[in-house]
């Protein structure tokens, strides 16, 4: 199964990036067995920053900079799906 399509950037709706979120969860992440391995790749346009207060279970400790609000919505996303952000992890 394939799906392609872009996170929408900052200064784009909220309502685009919403739906975006809710495409990736309903339309993907829903239709993989829990068997099957996932890996969600790309650049999602959002900054989970360099604390992880409250995701430790979705992130490692080597990210940086301030969390916006696409990351906090990507990384509840991440938990809800229990999926994690690897780049996070490896420095």
């Amino acid at each position: 199964m394939s799906f392609q399509h872009f996170a929408p950037q900052q200064g784009r709706p909220e309502e685009e990036k919403r739906e975006f979120l809710e495409k990736l969860s309903d339309n993907v992440i829903h239709d993989i067995p829990k068997e099957d391995l996932l890996m969600v790749a790309g650049d999602m346009n959002c900054h989970i920053g360099s604390m992880s207060d409250g995701f430790e279970d979705v992130m490692g400790c080597f990210s940086f900079g301030v969390r916006n609000q696409e990351g906090e919505n990507m990384l509840r996303l991440c938990q809800e799906h229990n999926l994690r952000v690897m780049n996070s992890y490896y420095y």
